[in-house]
C-alpha cells in the first residue's frame, strides 16, 4: 500500500505491506522509499516514531491517500499530545 509519509517539512511516497500504526516504531532500513530510507537514517538516528495524519489528497496521483508523519524518537511523548 502506498502512503504519503511526512517527514522534516517534505512528503514522501513509500510502500508499507499495512499502514503503520501510530507511536509505532520504524527502523530505517525498512523504508522502501531510498530518499526517505536515507533521511530517517541520517536525521533520526535509524528509528522513527509514526504520527497518523489522516488522509492527504495526492496530486500526482489523483486520489485521496493515508498520511502518516515521521517523527524522531526523542519526541515520542510529544506524538501523544
Amino acid at each position: 500500500m502506498i502512503v504519503l509519509v511526512a517527514c522534516g517539512g517534505q512528503d514522501y511516497q513509500c510502500y508499507f505491506d499495512e499502514i503503520p500504526r501510530p507511536e509505532s516504531i520504524i527502523e530505517g532500513r525498512e523504508l522502501q522509499n531510498d530518499a526517505l530510507r536515507a533521511r530517517v537514517n541520517k536525521e533520526f538516528g535509524c528509528m522513527a516514531v509514526v504520527k497518523y495524519c489522516g488522509a492527504a489528497w495526492n496530486s500526482i496521483r489523483g486520489e485521496e491517500m493515508t498520511k502518516i508523519e515521521l517523527l524522531p524518537i526523542r519526541q515520542i511523548e510529544l506524538v501523544r499530545v
